[in-house]
C-alpha cells in the first residue's frame, strides 16, 4: 500500500516514517495527506498509460525499487493488487484511492479523522 518507508536519519518527526506524509508538519496525518501521492504513484506503476494498473505493471513497478528478496517488496507488491476492489484483475485510482483510505482508517486508532504517534504506538 502506499505503505510508510524507513524513516531517515534526518526524520525527526514524532511520526516516525509517517513524517513523509504530514505535508503542513502539525505533527498528524489527514486522510487527504496520506492519499495525496496516490495520483503521482499510479502514473509511475501505469507504463502503458491505460488508467489502469495491472498485475506485471506492479510487478516490475516494485521489483524495479528494491529486490524480490527484500521482505517488504511482496508485501507492497500484494498490496497495491488488493486494491482490486471490483474484481477485474486490474486497479483503477479511484480503487487504489480509496484503498489507501480504508488503510487509513485502520491506522486511525482513535477514529479522530488524523493519524498521530499516538496512533502509531497501539
Amino acid at each position: 500500500n502506499a505503505t510508510a518507508q524507513d524513516a531517515s536519519p534526518q526524520n525527526t518527526s514524532p511520526l516516525g516514517a509517517f513524517g513523509r506524509f504530514d505535508r503542513d508538519k502539525d505533527n498528524k496525518v489527514s486522510p487527504e495527506e496520506f492519499t495525496a501521492d496516490r495520483p503521482a504513484l499510479f502514473r509511475k506503476i501505469d507504463t502503458n498509460g491505460d488508467k489502469a494498473l495491472s498485475a506485471d505493471e506492479i510487478s516490475a513497478y516494485y521489483l524495479a525499487i528494491a529486490p524480490a528478496t527484500d521482505p517488504k517488496t511482496q508485501k507492497r507488491i500484494d498490496s497495491v493488487k488488493n486494491a482490486d476492489t471490483n474484481g477485474d484483475g486490474l486497479i483503477a485510482l479511484d480503487e487504489l484511492t480509496a484503498y489507501g483510505l480504508a488503510d487509513f482508517k485502520k491506522r486511525d486508532k482513535n477514529a479522530d479523522g488524523f493519524i498521530t504517534a499516538e496512533d502509531l504506538a497501539k
